[in-house]
């Protein structure tokens, strides 16, 4: 807002003819006059404060716009939070990788859409809340077929120069021994254009592909999907925290908010809309203390009444509703720790861990079918892969069950099954035999099995099948060389004991505290956090317990204890025991 100022300017007078005082025009006058009243709405003027923010083509998060004005999700934010803190927002224009340089050398102050990782962490500063959270995944024309990670060997693959696609793609190649050629291009309208004009075979691309300019592209989708991955706005390092303070301050305000800027945005650019859900602890929460704070309020009027006459009774009265309010607010809070405990361990390892173990021993033996014919002229050998393959998808399609089955109250229908712990340890032994032989040293795991007798116990197949997966496929990164793992089961005094012990690398005292903590992990960017978390909760749904011992370079030892089941479930008709 501009302030306008009054002043007084005195001009020099002549007299008329007939006595009367006129003002004279001065030329000096009206120049200092004019100068005056520039300083003076120079003066009233606040200048605004100029934020250089990059932008590329990657819609409908960011673009360039038809007529050269930036548009997407992330550009209606920065806009809005512009409005709010009186920013003046000068956009430069420019590829994915000279966004990020400019970045680097402080050339510009934001950009947006740039998904975290610990390298550029140390490159550039970041924004707190997520924006958006997005996957990578593999496209390419509809007469490609490429179905898994392994169909990649021998194809030529384009990438954003500079992208997490890049890093992936190395990681892809190390891991799996696969061998594939790499294009790199400058934005991604040069990589799809790249794979439609038939020079590439595929494009590894962000999940918001499939809404570009609102149309269905001439690539299709593949079942290879990578690297999920949080996005945000990046700043220099050191240099614009101010800038992204303010940003968390004013998204917060946004997705806290179904009508704010935010949930429009995603609505108009990918169809999504913000979803209300109170859990019925919460109501049962708020209903008990708003009945008790009533009780409180209505207590506290007899009592002032009565103040007088009781005032020991009163003093009494108040310290067993302190009380009665303390055990309320523990009982609320270990609530809500089970609830938000329960929620990770379902969603979490469900999507997250479980399918990456199911699918391993699947991609590996198919693989040694696929590629050496060989396996296939000893029929006895190829029905054992086939039979493993088999049991990984049908642990898969009951793992899908359970979580089509998240919001259910009821418990799995198999947990009153009898499992036969020796025969499902076998099962998983078989399914890991490739991940436990190294190929790259020429060296394997050697696993050696001490498998009692009577060791049946209640619960789902389903379930222990999924822990001792786990846990060998833990093992088996515990040693990166060779070494020895051991699996056991005995019966002692009615309970059932499973020991899985490692002679690997071993964990610190710390490490052992936290490592069934939810998403801790010490496996950096390819380990999710859920998997001991997971064997924890449901060892503990089968009425067991968990101890874990350990110490570096001794390997560690998972000793889980089950209920044994009784003679009669053992002996009863139609069972194997």
């Amino acid at each position: 807002m501009i302030q306008y100022v009054g002043a007084w300017i005195v001009f020099p007078t002549s007299c008329s003819g007939n006595g009367i005082r006129k003002p004279a025009i001065s030329l000096v006058g009206c120049v200092f006059g004019i100068l005056a009243a520039v300083i003076v709405l120079s003066c009233g003027k606040t200048e605004a404060r100029t934020v250089r923010v990059g932008v590329y083509d990657n819609p409908p998060k960011v673009e360039m716009g038809d007529a050269g004005t930036p548009r997407g999700i992330f550009i209606d934010i920065i806009e809005n939070i512009a409005k709010r803190e009186g920013w003046s927002i000068k956009y430069v224009y420019g590829t994915w990788d000279t966004g990020l340089k400019r970045l680097e050398n402080d050339s510009i102050d934001i950009m947006p859409d740039v998904a975290f990782s610990d390298i550029r962490n140390k490159r550039f500063d970041f924004n707190k809340l997520t924006v958006l959270c997005s996957w990578l995944q593999v496209f390419c024309k509809k007469d490609i077929v490429i179905e898994s990670i392994s169909a990649l060997e021998g194809k030529t693959v384009a990438v954003l120069e500079g992208s997490i696609q890049r890093q992936v793609c190395d990681k892809i190649r190390e891991r799996f021994g696969l061998s594939f050629n790499l294009i790199e291009l400058p934005d991604y309208e040069g990589t799809i254009k790249e794979v439609e004009s038939g020079k590439a075979d595929a494009v590894i691309v962000s999940r918001f592909y499939a809404y570009r300019n609102g149309k269905e592209g001439a690539l299709v989708p593949t079942a290879v999907i990578l690297h999920p991955s949080t996005l945000h706005f990046a700043a220099p390092k050191g240099r614009s925290r101010d800038l992204l303070d303010a940003i968390d301050k004013h998204l917060a305000e946004m997705m806290n908010d179904p009508h704010s800027v935010y949930y429009k945005a995603l609505a108009y650019w990918i169809y999504e809309k913000p979803r209300m859900f109170i859990p019925g602890f919460v109501v049962w929460c708020i209903v008990s203390i708003t009945i008790a704070l009533m009780v409180f309020f209505a207590l506290s009027l007899v009592l002032r009444w009565q103040v007088r006459k009781r005032t020991k009774e009163l003093g009494e009265k108040n310290n067993d509703l302190l009380a009665a309010l303390e055990k309320l607010k523990a009982a609320q809070d270990a609530s809500i720790k089970r609830e938000r405990l329960y929620a990770f361990g379902q969603l979490a390892s469900g999507i997250a861990h479980d399918f990456n173990n199911l699918l391993i021993p699947i991609l590996n033996y198919t693989e040694m079918l696929l590629v050496d014919e060989t396996e296939l002229d000893n029929k006895k050998n190829a029905l054992l892969k086939l039979r493993a393959i088999k049991s990984a998808a049908q642990h898969g399609a009951e793992l899908i069950q359970r979580m089509q089955k998240f919001y259910r109250s009821t418990r799995h229908p198999e947990s009153g099954n009898l499992i036969d712990t020796n025969s499902i340890i076998q099962e998983v032994v078989e399914l890991t035999k490739i991940r436990l032989r190294r190929v790259l040293s020429g060296k394997a795991i050697e696993v050696t099995l001490n498998l009692g007798k009577n060791t049946e116990i209640t619960g789902s197949g389903s379930d222990l099948h999924e822990i001792l997966l786990n846990l060998v496929l833990n093992a088996a990164d515990a040693m990166p060389e060779d070494g020895r793992l051991e699996i056991s089961t005995e019966r002692i005094d009615g309970a059932v004991t499973i020991t899985v012990k490692d002679y690997g690398i071993g964990m610190t005292d710390e490490i052992r505290e936290k490592c069934l903590n939810p998403f801790f992990t010490t496996k950096g960017e390819s380990g999710t956090g859920m998997g001991l978390t997971m064997v924890n909760n449901i060892v503990a749904a089968h009425d067991g317990h968990l101890k874990i011992v350990s110490s570096i370079g001794a390997g560690t030892s998972f000793i889980m204890t089950f209920p044994g089941a009784r003679d009669e479930q053992r002996h009863a008709p139609g069972t194997d025991a």
